[in-house]
């Protein structure tokens, strides 16, 4: 008897675990994911809806699908008349591809970081 209380309870706390890992999660309106299972990409996720995943192994990494903004700072540039101007950068954006952008950029920070790299380069060489 005392066995099977045992086997009862551990059985219990195992199946607690796992529903506190959630194997259950949410994409929202106006978001996509991925799902890497243990550092390599297993699938991507674009519609909304209460989706299912492996707890402990898979991590649900989400990105925005709507056009996102980038703000750079104004700069004072010359023109080839010797004048300075302002010249303030702005880009729009999205993620089309879930799998790329987590293969090169993986976060969204990084991808601002990124485009203020390149745009302010761009900038700065004219």
């Amino acid at each position: 008897m005392k066995k099977l209380i045992t086997t009862t309870v551990i059985i219990l706390i195992v199946f607690i675990a796992i529903l506190i890992a959630g194997p259950l999660y949410v994409i929202n309106e106006g978001e996509q994911a991925v799902i890497v299972q243990l550092g390599a990409i297993r699938q991507k996720v674009t519609t909304a809806g209460l989706k299912v995943k492996v707890p402990f192994i898979d991590e649900v990494v989400r990105y925005p699908k709507k056009i996102i903004a980038w703000d750079g700072e104004a700069r004072v540039v010359p023109t080839a008349e010797r004048q300075f101007i302002f010249v303030d950068v702005v880009a729009r954006w999205r993620i089309e591809d879930p799998f790329k952008f987590y293969e090169s950029i993986n976060t969204v920070e990084r991808a601002y970081s990124k485009l203020g790299e390149l745009l302010t380069l761009r900038y700065a060489l004219l």
